[in-house]
């Protein structure tokens, strides 16, 4: 019976020292994930016409590569969103949705990271990110190509699974300012409006020693 206790406490401490060696792992890394989006509305209601446009939902898939501290970490990522308007309307005229092309929203970030617990397994974390955007979407009434200043925030849960990488999911909010909306054919108004997506991604982390 001691045997078995003394074999019990051993691998325990066997496994703990392993998760704890695994999440202490600091240095280089790169990063990859990706999931499901979901686009805000877009709604131009400062005039008597009101133009809005209804987007499907969509995936996004982002890389990053960064330096892994002791608490904190900070990286460079470049991020990919479909963009596919599954209504546009205008006050006073029918649903028009012929003849859409998907686009998407491009973007280069810079995020700072803050990784808690981890001299454990399970290691929450949240971030925040700042950067640039590239609109670029066409349908019949509307037409967007431009860039606009991005920003984001993060919040997730990572896994130990080795000592080099570690599996994770992750919240994201991305916002944007103000991207500019072209008539097209006469069909609606120029209006400007910013974009929001929110985002939930499974992706890896790999740390180079």
């Amino acid at each position: 019976m001691l045997n078995q206790f003394v074999k019990i406490c051993l691998s325990s401490l066997l496994i703990f020292g392993a998760f704890e060696s695994f999440a202490k792992m600091s240095g280089s890394y790169i990063s990859l994930k990706g999931g499901y989006s979901y686009i805000h509305d877009v709604k131009d209601t400062k005039s008597s016409t009101t133009v809005s446009a209804h987007f499907k939902n969509s995936f996004n898939i982002n890389a990053a590569v960064g330096q892994q501290l002791e608490h904190f970490r900070i990286e460079a990522e470049a991020g990919f969103t479909r963009l596919e308007v599954s209504k546009l309307k205008q006050t006073g005229q029918s649903d028009n949705t012929s003849n859409s092309h998907a686009g998407y929203i491009v973007r280069g970030m810079l995020n700072g990271y803050f990784d808690m617990n981890r001299s454990g397994a399970i290691i929450p974390h949240m971030g925040l990110g700042f950067g640039f955007a590239r609109v670029n979407h066409h349908t019949l009434g509307t037409s967007v190509k431009s860039n606009a200043f991005a920003y984001q925030a993060m919040v997730g849960i990572q896994y130990a699974v080795s000592y080099a990488m570690n599996v994770f999911v992750e919240y994201r909010y991305l916002g944007t300012t103000k991207v500019d909306f072209y008539k097209v054919a006469g069909v609606v108004k120029n209006f400007s409006h910013m974009m929001q997506a929110h985002a939930i991604n499974v992706g890896f982390k790999f740390v180079f020693a």
